[in-house]
Formats: C-alpha cells, sequence, structure tokens
C-alpha cells in the first residue's frame, strides 16, 4: 500500500510538472529552449518526437536549423536536428532543407554527405509530393550515397508522383547499391496499393 501511495504521489507529481512545462513553453526564453533542445539531440538513441519538440518552445524551428547549419557541432548532433525538421512542414524548412541540396561546402565530404542524406529524407517526409521534383533533381548526383538518399526520399514523399520517376531511373542505374534503393522505394508505392 505504502508503495501504491508513493507511485501515485510520483505520478501527480510529475503529471504537475508535465503541465507546467506545457503552459510556460511559450514563455520560456530562447537560450532555455535551445539548451533544452541540445540535451534531446546529444541523445545516443535520438527519435524524432513532435510532443517532445512542442514542449520545449515555439523557437524550435529556428533552432534546429540553427543547429544543423553550425559546424561547430558534430556532425550526430546536427543530423538529429535535421531529423527533427521533418516535423515542422513549413516554407522556412523547405527552403532551408532545399538550400542544402546543393550546398557547395556539404559536397565531397563525409559530413557533406550526411547532411545531404538527411536533408533530402527529411524533406520527402515533411513536405510529400510537392518535393518530389526538387528530390529527383539530385537523382544523377556523383555520390551514390546521395542518390541512395534520392530513392529513399522519394518513397518518403509517399506520393505517386515518384513513381514514373523512380521506375524510369531503375533501368539507367549502374551502381548495384543505388538500384537496390530504387527498387525497395517502388516496392513501398506497391505495398501501400499506390500502383
Amino acid at each position: 500500500m505504502k508503495n501504491l501511495t508513493t507511485r501515485t504521489a510520483m505520478t501527480l507529481a510529475a503529471l504537475a510538472l508535465g503541465i507546467c512545462l506545457c503552459a510556460t513553453a511559450q514563455a520560456r526564453p530562447a537560450h532555455e529552449q535551445r539548451s533544452d533542445l541540445l540535451m534531446l539531440l546529444n541523445a545516443y538513441e535520438f527519435r524524432v518526437d513532435a510532443k517532445v519538440l512542442r514542449k520545449i518552445g515555439p523557437e524550435v524551428n529556428k533552432l534546429l536549423i540553427e543547429v544543423s547549419g553550425d559546424p561547430g557541432f558534430r556532425p550526430r548532433v546536427r543530423n538529429h536536428a535535421l531529423m527533427a525538421l521533418s516535423v515542422y512542414p513549413v516554407t522556412q524548412t523547405r527552403r532551408y532543407l532545399e538550400s542544402l541540396l546543393l550546398e557547395p561546402s556539404l559536397i565531397g565530404n563525409s559530413t557533406g554527405t550526411l547532411i545531404r542524406r538527411q536533408a533530402l529524407r527529411s524533406l520527402g517526409k515533411a513536405f510529400g509530393g510537392e518535393v518530389v521534383v526538387p528530390i529527383a533533381n539530385l537523382k544523377d548526383d556523383k555520390n551514390p550515397q546521395i542518390r541512395i538518399a534520392v530513392a529513399h526520399a522519394l518513397a518518403e514523399t509517399k506520393s505517386e508522383r515518384a513513381i514514373p520517376i523512380l521506375s524510369a531511373w531503375l533501368p539507367h542505374e549502374k551502381e548495384l547499391g543505388v538500384r537496390e534503393a530504387v527498387d525497395r522505394a517502388l516496392e513501398s508505392f506497391y505495398k501501400r496499393g499506390q500502383r
């Protein structure tokens, strides 16, 4: 009985804290929001959770863009920030993600490849059919890792507009790993019954 009472008290305290955090999220200073966001992005097993991100505060989208674009942060943290941008389908996010796709400083290096790959995936997930063409424009990129990400991003759009692009691309792709990614992307549409 004592354990039950203690657990109930702890649960109520946690609930009260959560309510307070939700109520004060709008009033929290940007530096506190940034601190909480960085703690979340530094988590080894980071998962995008829109509810958690919203609880941090209203500046999160802007802060995610700042963090992902700052070379002073570890590539993993920057990548996590880009992953989180997938739950902010607003114009500012779209413009930023699209700008990363052809950013010269990100081409030809491993960190740039990581950033560009995640930008493609987040763009497809956040904006769906609206971004099929900007994503598909990179299907001829010299880097096979980027082409694989293009295939995945086209699948993430869940837009039927991606099917003819993937179908036309498959027979002309020379890299086996990229061909497999394109094939899996097409298969994801078949499984959803979109073809």
